[in-house]
């Protein structure tokens, strides 16, 4: 069984991999960690709750990996298109050649 501080600390963690908030993940993946370890020391020695925390990190940390790698191959899918539309965007930003009428 986990405390309430490290579940809350996970989902936090979660819901920041989710939203791509990639400063609040360096911050609270640090602090999901450290948590586990405290628990895990505070833990009786062969606790099998140790083994479900482990367990338990190690499975957000391969999912938190999949999902921003996932991420940044997104992102880097989108800055490939920057320079095809580049083009685009100049010409259309160009000014359009005016005519006038002489009266």
């Amino acid at each position: 069984m986990i405390s309430e501080t490290l579940f809350r600390i996970e989902n936090d963690f979660r819901h920041a991999v989710e939203t791509h908030a990639y400063a609040d993940v360096e911050r609270l993946v640090v602090a999901f960690c450290e948590t586990a370890a405290v628990e895990i020391r505070l833990l009786p020695k062969d606790d099998p709750n140790a083994e479900q925390i482990i367990r338990r990190v190690h499975e957000n940390l391969d999912w938190s990996r999949a999902i921003l790698y996932a991420a940044r191959a997104s992102h880097q899918d989108e800055l490939r298109l920057v320079p095809f539309l580049q083009r685009y965007l100049e010409t259309y930003n160009q000014p359009a050649h005016s005519r006038g009428v002489d009266l």
